[in-house]
């Protein structure tokens, strides 16, 4: 139904969010690679992994936790 009619009005803001974290995921990581990249514990996110706290419902948490992960500009001269 979510794929004729998109998601419920309560659930777009969530799905939006979800859908930045993994298009950085997409963007930064190799498809084949994700998997273990989401399975992985973070320091960051208190020892959870991405996929816990997606699990969670911690959406806009993964995403910006993400975007700075691959923020490049913090490591360039």
């Amino acid at each position: 139904k979510w794929l004729t009619e998109g998601p419920p009005a309560g659930r777009r803001d969530q799905v939006a969010v979800l859908g930045q974290a993994t298009d950085l995921l997409d963007q930064w990581v190799k498809r084949e690679r994700i998997p273990a990249v989401v399975r992985r514990p973070v320091d960051r996110l208190g020892g959870r992994t991405r996929l816990e706290v997606a699990l969670d419902g911690e959406f806009e948490l993964l995403r910006d936790e993400l975007a700075d992960t691959f923020d490049l500009t913090r490591i360039a001269p």
